[in-house]
């Protein structure tokens, strides 16, 4: 099913008071949504499988082991379906995780410990698309699932860094039914798998620990969430990729989480993936 940018500003505004409803409804984004490829659609990339790496070697967390491929996407063909997503104009991402299987070493990545980034990696891909990656002895693969994509509207969370305390404007009855209503809505789309948008948190919003996540990788002594760059950086933060749990590919985060990539609008201008944040949540 498609999500309309007119469904998600009506459910708004039959919940928040005025200026939050024009606020929130103007921060919703298109996305590409992710989805199972039936025969005869366009495969735009894939969930798990062995990835094509090119020249570019298979990455490792030192210390931990090589990372599991959750994810890859073709550029030009996103770019095509989606001219706001500003990728890079060729080549393939391939997004990685080191989700703690390997060798039972449940070693977490977490946006509060900047050592822990190495556990997770896009790679952009220029060369050998077509070849397959040796994969590292010992690694067991998620399940291939082929991809294609369908262009979505996505709405932002209440507390997105953007809307500040608005969302005190509105009633804890109205904030409830608004989330119910939101949930049941989005819920009809299936898999959370997408690129751009606007992120579907399952805590907190997902640019605040983004933010932390590179804030700390800069500065881990001084960075912190009362600091003038941390509240610059995570309203200037957009959705690059965000990867859900999924039965048929036998990916599961924590408690049916999901993974997200973030980076900064400067990147989208120069159709960049060389700076990002990372982090992930589950329920």
């Amino acid at each position: 099913m498609t999500i309309t940018a007119e469904q998600l500003t009506s459910l708004a505004a039959s919940h928040f008071p005025a200026d939050f409803a024009e606020a929130w409804s103007a921060l919703i984004k298109p996305a590409i949504s992710l989805q199972p490829a039936q025969p005869g659609d366009r495969v735009l990339g894939k969930l798990g499988g062995v990835p094509a790496l090119g020249s570019q070697p298979w990455p490792i967390w030192d210390g931990h082991g090589p990372l599991g491929h959750v994810l890859t996407v073709d550029c030009a063909m996103a770019n095509e379906l989606l001219v706001d997503l500003s990728l890079p104009a060729s080549g393939h991402l391939a997004f990685f995780y080191f989700d703690g299987h390997f060798n039972n070493d449940y070693g977490t990545v977490g946006f509060w410990d900047p050592s822990t980034q190495a556990g997770q990696r896009i790679v952009h891909v220029t060369d050998g698309q077509g070849a397959a990656a040796a994969v590292p002895e010992g690694l067991t693969v998620f399940t291939e699932v082929p991809l294609t994509g369908v262009v979505i509207a996505t709405p932002p969370s209440y507390n997105h860094p953007v809307l500040g305390d608005g969302w005190r404007t509105v009633t804890p009855e109205n904030m409830e039914t608004f989330e119910a209503a939101l949930g049941d809505l989005m819920h009809s789309v299936g898999g959370r798998h997408q690129l751009g948008g606007q992120a579907h948190p399952i805590q907190d919003a997902v640019e605040f620990e983004a933010a932390e996540a590179m804030g700390r990788a800069i500065d881990p002594d001084t960075f912190t969430r009362d600091s003038d760059s941390y509240r610059i950086l995570s309203k200037d933060l957009e959705l690059l990729a965000q990867v859900d749990s999924d039965h048929a590919a036998n990916m599961m985060w924590g408690d049916m989480g999901i993974l997200y990539w973030e980076r900064p609008s400067s990147e989208l201008t120069a159709h960049s993936i060389s700076t990002t944040g990372f982090t992930w949540q589950c329920g």
